[in-house]
C-alpha cells in the first residue's frame, strides 16, 4: 500500500467515524426532543382542570362550567341539577311558568329559587310542616349566559347543599353531594363516641358547613 492509498483509506475511515457521530448524535437529540414532548405533554395533562364528583372524576360537568379570570367558578343552574339529584323547572315554586329570567330546584327535601340578577336564595325545606321560606346570600347574583342562568360555585354550593372545592394550584375542583357526606360521616361517628347520626334533615345540612 503506498502513501497515497493509506492516506485516502484515513480520510475514509475519518468520514465513516464521522459519518456514525453525526448518526448518534442526531439520534441523541431526536431522543430528547421526544423526551420534552412527551414530559410538556404530561405537563399539560397533569395542569388540566379536572372535576371529581363524589370522588369520581365528571367530564360531564367540566364542560358546563365557566371559570373567569379571578377564578370565579359559574355553573348553569338547570343544566347540573340531575347531577346533585334535582330536578329543575322555570318560574317559581308554585307557580311554573316559561319564564326563564327565574328557575327553581327541587329535591325530595327541599326547594331552592333562583332569579336573574338577585344574589338571593329562596329556600323551602319540604320536610318542615310549617312551609315557611328562608333565604341564602351569595356574594354574586345570578347572570345570564345565552339565555341560560349560570350561578357562581358559592351560590350552587348554598343551593344544593354541596360542599365545593377548587384548588387553583392543582386546577382539580372536588364536588360533595349532602347524601354523599353523610354517608361518609356515618363510617365515622363511632370513632367520636356517637351511635348514630340525626335523621332529621336540617341537622344533616351541618355537616356541609363542618
Amino acid at each position: 500500500m503506498n502513501i497515497i492509498e493509506e492516506g485516502f483509506q484515513n480520510k475514509e475511515e475519518k468520514k465513516k467515524k464521522m459519518s456514525l457521530w453525526i448518526l448518534i448524535l442526531a439520534m441523541a437529540l431526536i431522543v430528547f426532543v421526544i423526551i420534552g414532548i412527551m414530559g410538556y405533554l404530561s405537563y399539560l395533562k397533569s395542569s388540566e382542570l379536572k372535576v371529581y364528583l363524589n370522588n369520581q372524576s365528571s367530564d360531564q360537568i367540566k364542560e358546563k362550567l365557566l371559570i373567569e379570570e379571578d377564578g370565579t367558578v359559574y355553573m348553569p343552574i338547570k343544566d347540573i341539577a340531575s347531577f346533585f339529584g334535582y330536578q329543575s323547572y322555570n318560574g317559581e315554586y308554585g307557580n311554573k311558568s316559561e319564564d326563564i329570567s327565574k328557575c327553581y330546584v327541587e329535591s325530595e327535601t327541599e326547594i331552592a329559587n333562583f332569579s336573574l340578577n338577585s344574589n338571593k336564595i329562596y329556600k323551602l325545606n319540604l320536610t318542615d310542616s310549617s312551609q315557611n321560606y328562608y333565604y341564602e346570600y351569595s356574594e354574586s347574583p345570578v347572570k345570564a349566559v345565552k339565555g341560560v342562568l349560570y350561578a357562581t360555585s358559592e351560590t350552587i354550593e348554598k343551593a344544593f347543599n354541596l360542599s365545593f372545592e377548587y384548588n387553583k394550584n392543582t386546577n382539580k375542583i372536588y364536588i360533595y353531594t349532602l347524601p354523599y357526606l353523610v354517608e361518609s360521616y356515618e363510617t365515622k361517628i363511632l370513632d367520636y363516641g356517637y351511635t348514630e347520626l340525626s335523621d332529621e334533615f336540617i341537622n344533616q345540612k351541618a355537616i356541609v358547613k363542618a
